[in-house]
């Protein structure tokens, strides 16, 4: 099997990724390029994207091109590998979406070959997992209906001008499992409550990217306009790591105060924010942003019982995989339905914003304010 085209086409990938880039944008966690296009890998790293993208490529000339060209893109380099014409060198249940913008030679080959790539595709990629490929298509030679029940795609679109199909492909999900289920257990043991804090302290000191504002990769800033608003003064940012949300409502006319278990910004506080804080009762609103989801069950409970103590919350919960640093971090992945259950054991929820299908804000009050 071979998994490129003997030369691709820059402008005509990325035309086909930007086509369907809405949909691409629902999709959190790590995303297979296949074919080193340079093009597509910038746009796919913006920060319109929640991916932590690889890309695969049989050239090795070609490689070391889109290396040198993507040497901005924190970590893009040791993300593009090799790939020989029959495997992918990623573990099984590696990715949760895979894109081949060209994947022309499906058009010529047979069947079994076409059953060999896509075999490839569903080891790498979870369960549940999407695939997006683009594929010639010559309505004289071969129908939609055909390519849709040999591929057992989701979705088939047809783009007349380039004469070429989008073929949506949903990975299969095991049996008598649900997205519940799988959302419930810990999705990792790279850490634990006693060693987190030199966990993400040397997370924070190795990725100057990592939670900050200027590269786009700060959720509190992100979402800033739709909670700030529900705020009441003064303010403590629980997990606060670099300090822009806290700079941010300062500027914007709030007392803030933030407080963090690393040492990035020497203006925020140093703490636990699962423990008892002495003097949370002096502030009226918390705001916790992708955080939780960072958290053990018990640390949990700890956060909820600090933050019940102010007037008015606003959180938010990423259920996707956590991207760019080569770890899973989300060790506490539940579904949306869960998380509410939970969340009403402690808070009113005034609010429930659906940033996108693996992030929700949430606005409450403590019960009996």
């Amino acid at each position: 099997m071979d998994f490129m085209t003997n030369q691709l086409n820059s402008a005509t990938a990325l035309q086909f990724i930007a086509a369907h880039g809405q949909r691409l944008q629902m999709v959190s966690g790590r995303a297979l390029l296949v074919g080193c296009d340079v093009a597509s890998i910038e746009f796919l790293s913006g920060p319109q994207f929640d991916l932590n993208l690889f890309a695969v490529d049989r050239d090795m000339a070609d490689i070391e091109a889109c290396k040198n060209a993507v040497s901005h893109i924190p970590g893009m380099q040791s993300r593009i590998s090799f790939t020989a014409n029959d495997s992918l060198p990623f573990d099984s249940d590696f990715f949760s979406v895979i894109i081949w913008a060209e994947g022309t030679k499906l058009a010529s080959a047979d069947a079994l070959a076409r059953e060999a790539i896509f075999a490839e595709f569903e080891r790498v990629i979870r369960a549940g997992g999407t695939t997006l490929v683009g594929i010639d298509f010559d309505p004289k030679q071969q129908s939609i209906e055909d390519w849709a029940q040999q591929l057992d795609a989701e979705q088939i679109e047809y783009d007349r001008r380039s004469q070429q199909l989008a073929v949506w492909k949903r990975s299969r999900i095991v049996e008598n499992t649900s997205v519940a289920g799988a959302a419930t257990e810990n999705v990792s043991l790279d850490h634990h409550p006693a060693d987190s804090k030199a966990l993400y302290q040397s997370i924070y000191d190795q990725h100057d990217w990592y939670g900050s504002a200027e590269q786009d990769r700060c959720p509190g800033i992100r979402l800033l306009p739709d909670y700030q608003d529900w705020l009441a003064g003064p303010v403590l940012d629980l997990g606060c790591g670099r300090g822009h949300v806290v700079e941010a409502l300062i500027e914007a006319g709030f007392q803030a105060e933030g407080i963090d278990q690393i040492v990035v910004n020497p203006k925020m506080r140093v703490g636990d924010i699962t423990q008892p804080i002495a003097d949370i009762k002096n502030f009226k609103s918390v705001v916790c942003i992708d955080c939780i989801e960072h958290l053990y069950e018990e640390q949990v409970t700890g956060l909820f019982e600090n933050m019940q103590q102010t007037e008015r919350q606003a959180f938010s919960i990423h259920n996707g995989e956590s991207t760019g640093t080569g770890q899973e971090l989300h060790v506490n992945r539940k579904d949306f339905i869960d998380w509410t259950k939970i969340i009403r054991e402690y808070f009113d929820i005034a609010s429930a914003i659906q940033i996108h299908e693996n992030q929700v804000l949430y606005l409450t009050r403590s019960r009996g304010n």
